[in-house]
């Protein structure tokens, strides 16, 4: 009796220790598979999706579409239910070899087996039709719709900029982004990205292996909705942008031109350029490399970026102006002129003119002598006491008018230009230094660089008599709920100069287009003011300026342009601008056979050249900047001295 109850009780206790070890084997298989379990039911019944909201669109000033959306597809990959039925027709629909996949599920792997990784982006509306139409053979797939810029016209990629993938630095400062989304990189892309960009949206919806919806999760109640991004209403007027853009071809430089009474920017050219439907799609990293290594420098945005562009004698203008309000000239203050500036053994040189002159006939000539003079007078002033004193309240001036300093347009990038400083001066010259050595700024010439922006802002402020407003592109932000947000930034800014100072200013410029150097920008019935310029360039041809505003009574437009290696700023500048003006202030080019003259000029070539004498009217210094600045000595012979100054 008691030997069995032992034998009972040995099978029973047997029993319970089988039972618990299979116990903790089946909860210690359950552990280890939990994380894969847990994952293929999520993934397989309920998966969260990011929905992209439409960006902003982008209107010109007349409301016509300057950049919209079109949609665009990534493929995600999740390795560990990763299954392709046919690779060759995959591989040849995605338009990638088999190595490339290959060698994209590896990297896949490597980053985690359990979570999607990106095999393609920015797949465009057709391929992505063909392969949805095979998608379903397969397993492991997901699909992120969202939308790639669509560029209406081939024209203003400076202006607008372009969108790519967002890098490390931005993913680790906005934790708005994830990788693989894209944002602005340039122009009002950037800019305003925050406002373009919306805000995602998120739903939950049940799906299958294969990648395929059966539809939502509570009726929606856990989606959020995406919020489409703001539109931007700019003053670009896109007939004259197409214009300028035109007129820009076969050449290297700029064209910007301002509505004075906004500060709207009503074109901004650069050339060369490039189509900014090249940086979209798939196709965005083979085209950005090879724009990037295109010896022009197409993504090279000049307006805002080409900073050391010498203004020549268009900045004689803002000389004439600050002497007249600090009482070292008057309108009336007359000088003559010899063929040139001498200082010591040196001339800065000038052409054959009627003399003496007085300030409207030294704009209307662009006398060199006169405004070398009045740069000398200006300087060494008594009540400075000190040269360096007379610099320094010039550059405040110059400081004032735009120049040296970044005038804040609403697209990133803009360089402020140069003005030089006291200090670069007495480091130069051991601090034994007067007008008559740095006497090349006079001229708009030596160490002074500006942008064309500044130079187009210039003949804004003229146009005002005496202000400005920031020059910008956005007029205003619309949100899709209608709510309209105007800029209230982009107030007056004024210079100080008083404005009865421009009235001979501005006639000397009316009559640089009738009777003196700028006679190629006329247009009968359109009274033009303006002024030519031609900025030395020691490698080769000189470059071409000319800046200008019409009418002279309520202006509607001032504009700058600059053409490099284009000679005398009335032989190929003065004329560009006409077409502009009478398409801006007539709608409509009428001097068409001069337009296409203008359109085949080219000035690429940037090589040295022997040069040429023209029979033209503009002036021309007869040495070239660095040289003169060199040659002149430190310090300038007092009976040299008094000889100028008489």
């Amino acid at each position: 009796m008691r030997a069995d109850y032992y034998r009972d009780r040995k099978w029973t206790i047997t029993g319970i220790v089988i039972t618990v070890l299979v116990i903790f084997s089946v909860r210690a298989a359950l552990m280890v598979s939990d994380s894969t379990y847990k994952y293929q039911a999520e993934k397989n019944i309920l998966r969260k999706v990011t929905t992209y909201p439409a960006r902003g669109i982008i209107y010109d000033r007349k409301m016509s579409l300057l950049v919209q959306n079109q949609p665009s597809y990534d493929l995600y990959i999740i390795p560990q239910y990763l299954k392709i039925v046919d690779t060759a027709l995959f591989t040849q629909t995605l338009g990638i070899g088999k190595y490339e996949l290959e060698k994209r599920i590896q990297e896949a792997i490597k980053y985690s087996k359990t979570r999607p990784s990106l095999l393609a982006k920015q797949i465009d509306h057709e391929t992505f039709t063909k392969i949805q139409e095979r998608l379903w053979l397969n397993e492991g797939f997901e699909i992120e719709i969202k939308t790639v810029r669509r560029y209406e016209r081939p024209i203003g990629a400076g202006i607008l900029g372009y969108i790519s993938e967002v890098d490390t630095a931005t993913l680790n400062k906005d934790r708005y982004y994830k990788p693989g989304d894209y944002a602005g990189k340039s122009g009002l892309e950037k800019q305003y990205e925050k406002y373009l960009r919306g805000q995602k949206g998120v739903r939950y919806v049940v799906v299958d292996v294969h990648g395929r919806e059966y539809g939502g999760v509570g009726n929606g109640k856990y989606d959020t909705v995406a919020v489409a991004g703001d539109d931007l209403i700019t003053g670009i007027d896109t007939d004259l942008q197409t214009l300028a853009e035109e007129l820009l071809q076969h050449k290297i430089g700029s064209i910007v031109a301002i509505e004075p009474s906004t500060g709207e920017i009503l074109c901004m050219a650069s050339s060369p350029t490039y189509d900014p439907n090249l940086l979209i799609g798939s196709e965005f990293t083979k085209n950005f490399v090879a724009l990037n290594n295109d010896r022009t420098k197409p993504l090279y945005n000049r307006p805002i970026q080409a900073s050391m562009y010498p203004p020549g004698s268009t900045y004689k203008l803002v000389l004439g102006l600050i002497c007249q309000q600090e009482g070292i000239i008057t309108p009336s203050h007359s000088l003559g002129c010899g063929g040139g500036y001498n200082i010591g053994t040196h001339t800065v040189g000038c052409h054959r003119h009627v003399s003496p002159l007085d300030l409207e006939g030294a704009v209307t000539s662009s006398c060199n002598t006169y405004f070398c003079s009045i740069f000398n007078d200006f300087i060494m002033h008594k009540k400075w006491k000190t040269a360096e004193n007379g610099f320094n309240t010039w550059r405040e001036y110059m400081l004032a008018f735009g120049m040296g300093r970044k005038l804040g347009i609403d697209i990133p990038y803009e360089a402020k230009g140069n003005l030089p400083t006291a200090e670069l001066y007495n480091k130069r010259y051991r601090k034994k230094w007067g007008a008559k050595s740095i006497i090349s700024l006079g001229i708009g010439q030596g160490e002074m660089g500006m942008t064309p922006l500044q130079m187009a802002n210039i003949a804004a402020i003229i146009a005002n008599r005496g202000y400005y407003y920031t020059p910008h592109f956005v007029r205003e932000r619309r949100t899709k709920t209608g709510l309209i947000i105007k800029d209230t930034t982009y107030k007056k800014n004024y210079v100080p100069v008083d404005s009865r100072h421009f009235e001979a200013i501005i006639n000397g410029m009316e009559r640089v287009v009738k009777v003196g150097t700028g006679r190629k920008a006329d247009i009968e019935g359109i009274r033009i003011c303006a002024k030519t310029g031609t900025a030395q360039n020691p490698f080769g041809e000189d470059h071409s300026v000319f800046i200008a505003f019409a009418p002279r009574e309520n202006p509607k437009i001032a504009l700058a342009v600059f053409i490099e290696n284009a000679g005398f700023g009335g032989e190929v500048a003065a004329p560009i601008a006409k077409i502009l003006l009478e398409q801006y202030l007539k709608g409509q080019v009428i001097s068409t056979e001069l337009k296409k003259e203008l359109v085949e000029m080219d000035f690429m070539d940037p090589t040295p050249k022997e040069k040429k004498k023209k029979s033209s009217p503009e002036v021309k210094p007869q040495i070239p900047t660095k040289v003169a600045i060199q040659s002149i000595p430190d310090v300038v012979p007092d009976a040299v001295r008094e000889k100028n100054e008489q």
